[in-house]
């Protein structure tokens, strides 16, 4: 009789205590098995979000969520010391908010973009980590440069080349430049002719590395009052760009 007594007394708090994680209506990360998103057993209850969703990602845990294919939710919340991924080949979408006051990552490659695209408000920061070409050469077939979007008004170019040692330079000449229409002529952007000048927002720029193909990256916020597709929204700001140095770059996908 007493180890029934005690059975039913342990099922009870159990239960209770599962019923209290999730009184909020939330779907909260544990990963208790590893860092796949897509792993039901690192979600409490055990089911992986669904559309209707409204994530919860704590700190202080030991794995934390990376996302390597299509996922929909309702909302996500990071939460300061907790990180979330989004790799090459992985999307995230919200119909809802997307809340951050932790970590939250974006990778590229050279064939892959991550996409990031709130459907309702988005606050906190993001590092993209941008995948872009080396500097080559007219008539070099192996390398192109790559071809980029500017998503924001009021970053100086010259701010931007000066903090970015991956960006390619030739003598007075940043790897960053511009078509003109009359002369058909790319023309590169250099220390005086940067200086004052402000990225424009939709202007497409040329821009290579001095390193090999690698990936920069840049710690940005979103644009509450714009689009929140991301990448899409930069202020830019020094990340490591895994090469001995700092950079930042962005696009537009």
């Amino acid at each position: 009789m007493k180890k029934l007594l005690l059975l039913t007394i342990s099922l009870a708090i159990f239960f209770t205590n599962a019923q209290d994680i999730n009184s909020d209506g939330k779907t909260h990360w544990t990963g208790n098995i590893d860092s796949a998103w897509e792993q039901s057993g690192n979600w409490v209850g055990g089911s992986v979000p669904d559309s209707t969703s409204d994530v919860s990602i704590a700190g202080g845990l030991t794995n934390y969520p990376i996302v390597n294919s299509d996922v929909s939710v309702n909302s996500v919340s990071v939460a300061t010391g907790a990180t979330l991924t989004i790799s090459s080949d992985g999307s995230l979408t919200t119909t809802g908010d997307f809340t951050n006051t932790g970590t939250v990552t974006m990778n590229s490659d050279s064939q892959e973009f991550s996409s990031l695209i709130v459907g309702g408000t988005s606050t906190g920061d993001i590092d993209y980590n941008r995948f872009v070409n080396e500097y080559s050469e007219p008539g070099d077939d192996n390398i192109q440069w790559d071809l980029v979007g500017s998503p924001v008004d009021g970053l100086e170019i010259s701010s931007f080349a000066a903090s970015n040692p991956s960006l390619a330079i030739s003598g007075d000449y940043y790897g960053i430049g511009t078509y003109d229409n009359s002369s058909q002529l790319w023309t590169n952007y250099t220390s005086t002719t940067s200086n004052g000048v402000n990225f424009d927002m939709g202007l497409g720029y040329q821009m290579a590395t001095s390193v090999a193909p690698s990936t920069v990256a840049s710690s940005s916020s979103f644009n509450t009052g714009g689009n929140s597709n991301w990448p899409y929204n930069v202020v830019g700001s020094l990340a490591s760009d895994g090469n001995n140095g700092e950079a930042q770059t962005f696009e537009i996908n």
